[in-house]
């Protein structure tokens, strides 16, 4: 009975040091994830699938994205990635067709798509360009899979 007590007093005090950390994450098996340094709290976000699969990983600091961050389909290729900069997406951005050729390509600046996108068809070939400029939509172009322009 006194182990019984101690056994369970150890499991609720692990448990609350646990739940306590900050700037940690912790996975599926409580895992903790990252290291905490000053006001910069840096730590990486794992989520899983039901199977164990990877899902999502992603870096904060200080509670913010910050850097990479990538989720992956059931069957482990990547789905898509970004890069976040004070929680908001910077810089170059690529969707992912479940069998892992790309599906789409942007650039963002400030959280806002600018500059050229494009979208792929499953073999590679060009499906859509569009020109953007602060989130604005300036120009857009489709593409049949023989390659001949929509207009």
């Amino acid at each position: 009975m006194v182990y019984k007590r101690y056994f369970c007093a150890v499991i609720c005090f692990v448990i609350i040091m646990l739940s306590a950390a900050p700037g940690y994450t912790q996975n599926k098996d409580n895992e903790l994830f990252g290291s905490v340094g000053g006001d910069d709290k840096k730590y990486t976000e794992k989520k899983y699938y039901p199977s164990g699969q990877l899902l999502s990983d992603i870096n904060y600091r200080a509670g913010k994205k910050e850097g990479s961050a990538k989720w992956y389909y059931k069957n482990g290729n990547q789905s898509h990635s970004f890069i976040y900069k004070d929680d908001l997406v910077e810089g170059d951005a690529v969707w992912y067709y479940e069998n892992g050729t790309t599906e789409r390509k942007a650039f963002f600046k400030n959280g806002y798509l600018d500059g050229t996108s494009k979208e792929y068809y499953e073999n590679g070939q060009l499906k859509a360009e569009a020109i953007w400029d602060r989130g604005r939509l300036l120009e857009y172009k489709r593409y049949l899979r023989n390659g001949e322009s929509l207009a």
